[in-house]
């Protein structure tokens, strides 16, 4: 049966963002003449990068419709990155995703490089102060990372890598995103987060994210619980801890992603809470983690009828390994 594919734009918009325009505080800029001479410039750059590494074209710094084109090729030499392919094709079967790559480069080390390009009509100190802006209606994308520009661009990037390295298995170098913003003055390097690398970003919370959003919940959703390849690699990372079996989190008033069963003694005489974040999570959403693993640890044990023991494990998940870091509890949840 062949997999419906839908492309990594599409993608992010319908499931991501939940469907909700990307709406940030606004900037005012004298710059700026409107959204649609936005995808205007946008285009017209795709177009004339293509035609230039073709030799179709020779750019000219004097002429102001060249003017991000030449900043982008300025800046690639910059970084260290040589164009080897435009518009390349490429697709993740298991996420049932796809995009066409802008660029396909190669850094001085000789790893591959997805090269994302994008455009904006801001200048150049403009865009560095709007890049990280959240969305106003939904502040934080379904997979928990912060819904800003950045973001967004950056999981574009790294889908690119995902989807590369699923089509190139053979390849031993590893590869690499860069993400390069054209504004009207020059253009700025961005090197995708490693932390993005990681199907687990393209995966949604189970919990849908509100349109509007409510100012008094402060809960922190962790990811749901892995499936097929990446649940391997996250019950290896058990067992080695003791742990038999494993299952997700069906309870409605735990926070965790799922919990973990050691049988020594008697069936399930240890239970662990597992929380799953993302690499990229700061250290103020952590600690609200780590808060919400307590309460969830606490909680199940009030429920045991018999003697048990509670554990909680915070997990970081990142390509096919998982860093487990143990939570402290209070002691008599350890009886």
């Amino acid at each position: 049966m062949r997999i419906k594919m839908v492309g990594i734009t599409n993608f992010i918009k319908t499931q991501l963002q939940n469907g909700v325009a990307f709406n940030p505080i606004p900037f005012k800029s004298k710059s700026v003449k409107g959204k649609h001479m936005g995808l205007q410039i946008g285009r017209y750059t795709d177009l004339l990068f293509r035609r230039a590494f073709e030799k179709k074209v020779v750019l000219n710094p004097t002429n102001f419709r060249h003017r991000r084109c030449c900043a982008i090729f300025a800046m690639l030499k910059q970084q260290g990155v040589t164009v080897h392919q435009v518009q390349v094709s490429v697709k993740h079967e298991t996420l049932g995703i796809q995009t066409q790559l802008d660029a396909l480069g190669m850094t001085k080390t000789g790893c591959p490089c997805v090269i994302e390009l994008k455009t904006t009509q801001y200048t150049l100190a403009e865009h560095i102060q709007c890049y990280t802006r959240r969305c106003r209606a939904q502040p934080q994308l379904r997979n928990g990372l912060p819904n800003t520009e950045q973001v967004v661009h950056g999981l574009q990037a790294a889908f690119g890598v995902l989807a590369l390295q699923k089509q190139r298995p053979h390849c031993t170098k590893p590869m690499c995103a860069l993400v390069i913003v054209a504004a009207s003055d020059g253009a700025k390097a961005y090197w995708t987060d490693p932390g993005l690398l990681n199907p687990l970003c393209f995966q949604v919370t189970a919990v849908p994210v509100s349109k509007t959003p409510n100012k008094r919940d402060k809960k922190t959703h962790f990811h749901p619980w892995p499936q097929h390849e990446t649940l391997k690699c996250l019950e290896l990372c058990l067992r080695a801890r003791g742990y038999t079996h494993s299952s997700a989190n069906t309870t409605s008033s735990l926070f965790c992603s799922g919990m973990a069963y050691a049988t020594k003694n008697k069936p399930h005489t240890v239970i662990a809470v597992i929380g799953i974040h993302m690499p990229t999570t700061t250290m103020t959403t952590r600690a609200k983690y780590v808060q919400q693993l307590r309460h969830d640890a606490i909680k199940l044990h009030k429920r045991q009828k018999n003697p048990c023991r509670i554990d909680a494990y915070l997990m970081t998940s990142h390509q096919d390994t998982f860093n487990c870091v143990r939570i402290t509890l209070p002691l008599h949840t350890q009886q």
